[in-house]
């Protein structure tokens, strides 16, 4: 699974960017150039997790799919429907290349060529399909190219700020560790003030 800091670009096999609509969330993989809609972010869910949300760096939403096959960049954090894995192309004879599995229902993300919209959906992309990645074949409409050899502007952060606070809120401790961390502050304030008194009374 890759992972990414700083944002990356989505690649169909098209050769084609993954976009999501600011506005809508609607998926798309026509345009040839980029912008903040084909921007994304890649964040893995605990240390040597398998599973992803994948963000769009314009709205701060996630990737989340439906139940109609659909997906869209509409979701708030960590949920099932916007919970990803990414299986490499390696293992089935095609370096380079992912497929991006739904964990929530096993289908598959797949572009159709620029211009055939998904009945339904609005957009080239949907997960309907839980037949998964063919051995020795490139083409597959589920294969995906992650790449980060371009630069960000410095003009702007490479994510929204509004997932970027998601991320944070997500990072923080649960009520169990902020309990643990105020019941240690507490046990070495106790220690500090009996040396304190011990000193005192020694005097």
């Amino acid at each position: 699974m890759p992972v990414i800091s700083g944002g990356a670009l989505i690649l169909s096999t098209n050769d084609r960017f993954l976009q999501a609509h600011k506005d809508n969330g609607e998926m798309h993989a026509s345009n040839q150039s980029w912008s903040s809609e084909e921007l994304w972010g890649i964040e893995l869910l605990g240390a040597g997790a398998q599973i992803a949300l994948i963000g769009n760096d314009a709205s701060g939403r996630y990737i989340s799919k439906r139940a109609d096959g659909c997906v869209y960049a509409v979701g708030v954090g960590d949920t099932p429907d916007c919970h990803w894995r990414f299986i490499d192309g390696a293992a089935f004879g095609t370096p380079g290349k992912y497929a991006i599995q739904s964990t929530f229902d096993g289908t598959f993300m797949g572009a159709n060529p620029p211009g055939q919209n998904v009945d339904r959906c609005g957009g080239e992309v949907a997960s309907q399909s839980n037949v998964g990645p063919p051995h020795n074949y490139s083409d597959w409409e589920g294969w995906w190219r992650v790449d980060q050899s371009f630069k960000v502007s410095q003009e702007r952060p490479a994510f929204s700020e509004e997932m970027e606070a998601r991320r944070r809120q997500r990072s923080k401790p649960g009520i169990l560790g902020s309990l643990r961390a105020l019941i240690n502050a507490i046990r070495r304030w106790q220690v500090k003030r009996g040396a304190r008194s011990t000193t005192a009374s020694s005097e």
